[in-house]
């Protein structure tokens, strides 16, 4: 192996360990009264050992090109004019330091997340952007092994917490929501007849273990992602399998039951399935923050005369609320163009002769914009940057290409 694919590879190690670690989140840091994920540490060796790679591809010259076709002529511009955005605004905000950290953040995540996701898993030609497979099936096994692990260490500190193995996972409800963002991909490589980017009986593991716990963990409002996920697959298996004039009777039908079932199970059966102390304290914990306020956000929104107060000066929850306070119109505004933008690149990408996973990420997609993304404590999280990162790389991509690990 040549020396600029073995650093390819390394970079795709590194960025591979970090959606792992994003997951943990006992592997943080404390700085200016915030956590901030070990995973940075992990992408950044990546975005590194990338920059070192192109370089001897190609040269600093070229690379820089890269680098400017990727966020320019991709949804990630609108993250470019939102964080200049608000590293502009930031000196002038009631907490400068805060916000100027914050603004920092998000550029290191723009490019150490999202920029290398795309040099490690597209191949850019003059005319053609393709998906390398490959990589993208080893940061996925890895994905599945270390949620596997993940859940089973919480199940064994929910039902053995006097066990002496160190607790991985302290915010389930982050966890939830990450898993309910992927369980569309999951189901997607489970049902998959060709190639697989995993092993089906590992992926169907991590399905069962994490509904599982979100049915004894999470309150009903909850229960509304997995649901709305396995509606969206359901229409577009119809959508792609059944006559036109059939699929309208089939979807009625099989979506009332995919919905009506659970619901049902959710109203009339037992408010607690069962009365360990840990389950029950996870589950009020859970519930608190499923509260999410909009009056005090339009209040700071007024206060600040609709330019936002600072990112992260005032606390909120979910992306809506958070960024309209953080930024004011026009980092909403910003925000909701990404999603647009994001939204139609999946659409046009689906239309290609070669599909690659635009269907599942765009259901991914809705999953989040409709349910997940009401919830966030922290818009700007690693966690989150990971699925803009995958969301971005699969609209951008329209065909697959076997490359292996190097280009």
């Amino acid at each position: 192996m040549k020396l600029t694919e073995q650093i390819r590879f390394y970079a795709l190690i590194m960025w591979s360990l970090g959606l792992s670690a994003v997951m943990i989140d006992s592997f943080s840091f404390s700085i200016v009264e915030e956590r901030a994920s070990f995973s940075y540490l992990f992408f950044i060796a990546a975005f590194l050992l990338l920059a070192w790679a192109e370089k001897r591809q190609y040269s600093t010259r070229v690379y820089i090109y890269r680098i400017h076709d990727i966020v320019i002529y991709s949804p990630l511009k609108y993250f470019l004019i939102y964080f200049l955005w608000v590293s502009l605004f930031s000196p002038f905000t009631e907490n400068p330091i805060k916000s100027i950290l914050f603004a920092l953040n998000g550029w290191l995540s723009l490019f150490t997340v999202a920029v290398s996701a795309h040099l490690l898993f597209c191949e850019r030609s003059s005319d053609l952007i393709s998906l390398l497979p490959k990589q993208f099936s080893f940061s996925f096994k890895i994905f599945n092994l270390i949620l596997c692990f993940i859940f089973i260490n919480l199940i064994f500190h929910l039902f053995f917490p006097q066990l002496p193995f160190p607790q991985m996972i302290r915010k389930q409800f982050d966890l939830f929501l990450f898993f309910i963002i992927g369980l569309p991909f999951l189901i997607w490589d489970l049902l998959k007849m060709s190639r697989k980017f995993a092993n089906s009986f590992l992926v169907a593991t991590n399905i069962i273990l994490g509904l599982g716990l979100i049915t004894l963990l999470s309150s009903k409002i909850f229960y509304l992602g997995p649901i709305f996920a396995i509606f969206l697959i359901i229409c577009l298996t119809l959508y792609k399998r059944v006559k036109q004039r059939k699929a309208l009777i089939a979807l009625l039908v099989i979506s009332s039951a995919s919905i009506g079932v659970p619901l049902l199970f959710i109203t009339f059966g037992p408010e607690k399935l069962l009365r360990i102390p840990e389950l029950l304290r996870v589950q009020q914990v859970i519930e608190t923050k499923l509260l999410v306020e909009w009056k005090p956000a339009f209040a700071n929104l007024l206060q600040s005369k609709f330019m936002g107060s600072g990112i992260g000066v005032v606390e909120g929850r979910g992306v809506w609320a958070r960024v309209l306070v953080d930024s004011g119109v026009i980092g909403f505004l910003l925000y909701l163009c990404f999603y647009g933008s994001l939204a139609k690149a999946l659409l046009l990408v689906r239309r290609s002769s070669r599909v690659v996973a635009s269907n599942v990420a765009l259901i991914s997609l809705l999953v989040f914009i409709v349910i997940v993304s009401h919830f966030l404590d922290n818009p700007y999280s690693a966690w989150i940057w990971v699925w803009y990162a995958i969301w971005t790389v699969l609209g951008s991509t329209h065909r697959k290409k076997d490359l292996g690990v190097s280009r």
